[in-house]
């Protein structure tokens, strides 16, 4: 395996499993990543400094900023950092479907007003995980560059199928 210089930033709410699937997701990019000899980081809300963020997300000095999820404050501090040299991919991991909008509705729209629809039209590209949250983006950002790229699957190196059977055996 060859190392590259390549340094991107993986900036998510949480690390933790218990927030969702997001923060699996995020580690095993990041394994996949560093297979391929890329040096990636991984940031979270709770790593920053409460009192300059900002500062805390500079000094991982990424070459590509990449966010993970909407409607927290990974994507309201990404998008004031946002510069020629710093490009930003924002992945939202299904939160634009139509049926995660219709969940606490009323907040979204003001978030999306607020801060959040600024924070996608600044990002170079959006990762979609498949074609579906595809569309469901460019239904709501028509204009803005989208890669469909799927969640990973680890397959274990050995299987021991003797403890392998069908859930209604």
């Amino acid at each position: 395996m060859t190392h590259c210089s390549f340094s991107p930033v993986h900036f998510s709410a949480a690390a933790s499993p218990a927030d969702g699937g997001i923060a699996t997701a995020v580690k095993d990019l990041i394994e996949a990543q560093v297979s391929f000899g890329v040096n990636p980081r991984w940031l979270t809300i709770e790593q920053l400094d409460p009192l300059n963020p900002y500062r805390s997300l500079l000094a991982a000095a990424p070459q590509l900023l990449h966010v993970h999820g909407l409607w927290l404050r990974p994507t309201r501090l990404a998008s004031r950092l946002v510069t020629s040299e710093l490009p930003l991919v924002i992945a939202p991991h299904g939160m634009l479907d139509p049926y995660a909008l219709s969940i606490s509705r009323r907040k979204k729209q003001l978030a999306w007003h607020l801060w959040e629809r600024r924070a996608l039209q600044k990002a170079r590209c959006l990762h979609a995980l498949c074609l579906e949250e595809a569309t469901a983006i460019r239904a709501l950002l028509p204009s803005i560059p989208i890669a469909v790229i799927p969640n990973g699957v680890a397959i274990p190196q050995s299987l021991d199928k003797s403890s392998m059977s069908a859930p209604w055996d």
